[in-house]
């Protein structure tokens, strides 16, 4: 029989706990700190981890996503520092103003969520910041970034269809090989990014700043083409 919880507020913090092929329902994880948990093959049903901390901790193959009610998990002022989500749908997740610190997102699918005003950045003193997460080899296609500061991420491989980038701090990010095709990108920020192999036709660069943007042969044509250039052979 399957292990279940449901319909309870999970009260106690937990570390080096393992839950494998679990299933979670209507659990609330608000404000609890789960340390170097792992998650297994687990289901999280109309779940809240609403400014949990999550630190360390491993989901691989979870589900986050409940397609009878088309609702996904809520991670709003969530703190995810070193947490990795691997193979895991997270479908319609909410991951506004979150603290993505270092986070992993490997091969998920995250198609349409919100991921507006978070950060991936951690202040160490009164002037140093660290950044840097990995949102990779997952599908991101109509998520919401509007607002986020992700800077020095990596995005690399993944698929980005339609996203809202309105605002978003994407300076120094990888974003190699990624598909940007009719994204939102009003006043997103690029300076220093790498898009080597990146398919960006949905980006208007007369209205990014592409202050040492890495990219390819082939991309330079498209690039000068969308402003008026016609490159000939």
């Amino acid at each position: 029989m399957t292990e279940r919880y449901a319909d309870v507020a999970w009260e106690e913090e937990t570390s080096d706990a393992t839950f494998t092929g679990v299933r979670f329902e209507r659990v609330n994880f608000t404000g609890i700190e789960l340390v170097a948990c792992e998650f297994d093959d687990c289901e999280f049903i109309a779940c809240r981890f609403d400014s949990a901390k999550l630190e360390n901790c491993r989901f691989s193959g979870c589900h986050f996503y409940d397609a009878e009610s088309e609702a996904g998990t809520s991670f709003k002022f969530a703190r995810t520092t070193g947490t990795v989500f691997s193979r895991c749908d997270l479908t319609m997740a909410n991951f506004s103003r979150a603290d993505l610190y270092e986070i992993e997102l490997n091969d998920c699918q995250a198609q349409g969520a919100d991921f507006s005003h978070a950060t991936a950045t951690h202040v160490v003193g009164a002037r140093v910041a660290l950044h840097g997460g990995r949102l990779v080899d997952s599908n991101l296609s109509y998520a919401d970034f509007t607002g986020a500061d992700l800077r020095e991420c990596d995005f690399s491989r993944s698929t980005m269809v339609h996203a809202i980038l309105d605002e978003c701090c994407l300076e120094g990010t990888e974003l190699r090989e990624v598909e940007l095709h009719g994204v939102s990108a009003q006043g997103v920020r690029l300076a220093g990014a790498d898009l080597r192999g990146a398919q960006i036709d949905g980006l208007d660069v007369r209205k990014i700043d592409m202050t040492d943007v890495t990219i390819d042969h082939v991309q330079q044509q498209v690039l000068l083409e969308a402003i008026g250039i016609i490159v000939a052979d």
